[in-house]
């Protein structure tokens, strides 16, 4: 059994060139893939820009512009302007801004006498994302600050009046001004918390972890012409001497397992100074290994090299997309999550994605250890049942 490990392994590395190939060509299409991803991801984050009209003969509305512009937390989302209508529709027009609002003549007075005048607000037909979310959310919000801070202010007025207290404009003064404080400090009522994509991991930590699973798959293409066999003359002719199909097929695996291994070694040593901060390494080794054990029994499954790697690239494509390595899993249907989660693949993504949080589930761990030898056993009993003839 020894010297047929031996031989098995002196086989195996017939594949390092081909497989060094592979990997090669799948590190540079996945890094182009997940750099213009969270590319585009960063530019989605970006601040969106919207312009006010009608402010420029109006002390107060500057006033509030500028107080908007300088202390309002939103300043980190939203850039906000001013201009004049004619010159805000063209920037409209040109895609320069994402909306402008324009404040009718007479606005601030009228508003001081308790009259709140309909504002007009302008964006692009269809306008999807942050716009509609100015539109349906925070004009409604505004809308609301406004007129219970206008029916508060005179509603104390009017009860102080009718108590004849003296002092009543100062009074409504003095609201207005506590109310205009509270509206400044508003963002210290809520928290931001950043849910992510999925798993609570970002785009680009999400993207990384599932096209790592992918990877992990697609480096096995190059061991098909190894490990597919037409011929099983040899493998008939050791059953005699006590080498039986269970130890053929753990002598076969076991070198297989060690060249892939070594390659990825060496592929994560080079990109070690890359990985995130706080990422563990040892998060992918279960994956890969049981990466290793599904091709394995896919190609013990196949009777010639085509539909070997035909059969290996279709399940590895299925299960990968199913898993969410392709595409965020949040997006799929609530019983394809359910499904992910139990998949080999599926796993091997939520534990990668453990190993951002330098948090790796020892449970985890060992299920996919227990697919991978699954999927030996399955292997040995398809190796048995060949070498019988059946």
């Amino acid at each position: 059994m020894t010297r047929y490990f031996l031989l098995q392994c002196k086989r195996s590395l017939r594949a390092v060139p081909g497989l060094l190939c592979v990997v090669l060509v799948l590190l540079g299409g996945f890094l182009g893939v997940l750099g213009a991803m969270t590319a585009r991801q960063d530019q989605s984050n970006t601040k969106f820009r919207i312009a006010i009209c009608g402010t420029a003969q109006d002390t107060f509305l500057e006033l509030g512009l500028a107080a908007l512009q300088t202390f309002d937390s939103t300043r980190f989302s939203m850039e906000v302007e001013s201009m004049t209508e004619p010159d805000a529709s063209q920037a409209l027009a040109r895609g320069e801004i994402a909306a402008y609002v324009a404040i009718p003549e007479g606005f601030a007075e009228a508003a001081a006498y308790g009259r709140i005048m309909p504002l007009k607000y302008v964006s692009t037909p269809g306008a999807q994302g942050m716009v509609s979310l100015v539109k349906d959310e925070v004009t409604t919000v505004v809308t609301d600050l406004v007129m219970e801070s206008m029916r508060c202010t005179y509603g104390m007025g009017n009860a102080a009046e009718d108590q004849n207290l003296s002092g009543v404009g100062t009074l409504m003064g003095d609201m207005a001004i506590e109310y205009t404080q509270f509206l400044f400090l508003r963002g210290n009522t809520y928290a931001v918390t950043t849910l992510g994509v999925s798993d609570g991991l970002g785009m680009g930590q999400y993207l990384l972890s599932g096209l790592t699973v992918l990877f992990l798959l697609l480096a096995c293409l190059p061991f098909g012409p190894l490990l597919i066999r037409r011929d099983l003359s040899l493998q008939q002719m050791l059953m005699p001497k006590g080498v039986t199909a269970w130890k053929q097929t753990v002598c076969e695996f076991l070198s297989y397992l060690g060249v892939y291994l070594t390659v990825l070694a060496a592929t994560a040593a080079v990109l070690l100074p890359w990985l995130p901060e706080g990422f563990s390494p040892m998060a992918v080794l279960p994956g890969a290994v049981m990466a290793a054990a599904l091709s394995f029994l896919l190609y013990s499954l196949a009777k010639d090299l085509i539909s070997g790697v035909l059969l290996q690239f279709l399940v590895t494509a299925a299960l990968s997309f199913i898993s969410g390595c392709m595409y965020p899993i949040s997006f799929f249907p609530e019983p394809v999550q359910a499904l992910a989660g139990v998949l080999p693949t599926g796993m091997a993504r939520q534990l990668i994605a453990q190993g951002f949080a330098g948090a790796v589930s020892a449970g985890a761990v060992w299920t996919l250890l227990g697919c991978s030898a699954l999927f030996l056993v399955l292997a040995a009993l398809t190796r048995k049942r060949a070498l019988s003839g059946r």
